[in-house]
């Protein structure tokens, strides 16, 4: 154990010393960042949120930008606005710039959402099914450890990646919909790398630190509920991939699933 919490404290340290660098370097590079989204492509992908400099509000800027700005994934013009606390962003939505409050309310309010709760049954029932990590057991008692488990697992990189990762390195991981008006192909695709790739606080594209070091701290933080027999440096990195696997198959659904259920009047919004 004391081998575990040694690497732990390593591992945090590494994060800060990322966060660290990176922060620095989003500092210097927001000026020339903002200057990028104003000669952007109006039809690029995805709507970019408002860089702070360029206006004293979000909703000032999000009505000067919805007046020039092709809504992204739709055939037609549309200048609807999503909520501050959405963490799904639809397809000719423009999104206002989420600042250090919103993404705390983001990780903390979706890590308990319906959408989590979903996420918790499917991850211990699959888990139960297979008999696999954690090696709790099969039968009901044991399926409830699991599902605990599976609950605080999501919920700590949840609130790592949105709450606490994404405000220190000004990143915004929201999911933004490319939409039904491009190719199959092309939606996986995107919904897939965004696993790995994210938008500066400006709406430059960026490596996707928050979500992938959020990750990693909630799969380290398993060492401290697992049961001994899945407490190791190797189950943590396999509980880290899992938890990206599952992250992308999560953007798959806000991809595809959610387009169905927008032909059917319903929203996702929390």
């Amino acid at each position: 154990m004391t081998g575990l919490l040694k690497w732990s404290e390593g591992l945090i340290l590494l994060t800060l010393i990322l966060a660290g660098t990176k922060a620095s370097y989003a500092q210097g590079a927001a000026v020339s960042e903002a200057a990028d989204v104003l000669q952007a492509d109006a039809g690029s992908l995805p709507n970019a949120p408002v860089p702070s400099i360029l206006a004293s509000s979000s909703k000032a800027w999000t009505a000067a930008v919805g007046q020039v700005r092709a809504p992204l994934g739709s055939k037609t013009a549309r200048t609807a606005e999503a909520g501050e606390f959405d963490k799904f962003i639809e397809a000719g939505e423009t999104a206002p710039r989420s600042t250090v409050g919103d993404k705390v309310l983001i990780g903390l309010r979706g890590s308990v959402s319906p959408y989590a709760v979903i996420g918790w049954v499917t991850s211990a029932t699959y888990s139960e099914a297979i008999n696999g990590a954690p090696n709790y057991g099969q039968n009901g008692k044991d399926y409830l450890q699991r599902l605990g488990a599976a609950a605080a697992r999501a919920t700590s990189e949840d609130v790592f990646t949105h709450s606490v990762m994404a405000p220190v390195l000004h990143e915004d991981v929201r999911y933004y919909q490319m939409g039904p008006a491009h190719g199959f192909f092309a939606r996986a695709t995107y919904s897939i790398s965004r696993v790995l790739v994210a938008k500066t606080d400006a709406g430059a594209d960026t490596p996707n630190v928050a979500l992938l070091t959020g990750n990693l701290e909630g799969a380290a933080l398993t060492q401290l509920y697992y049961p001994p027999f899945n407490r190791s440096v190797g189950q943590v990195a396999k509980t880290f991939g899992t938890s990206l696997v599952g992250q992308a198959v999560g953007n798959l659904f806000d991809e595809f699933i959610l387009s169905s259920a927008e032909f059917l009047q319903l929203k996702r919004k929390f």
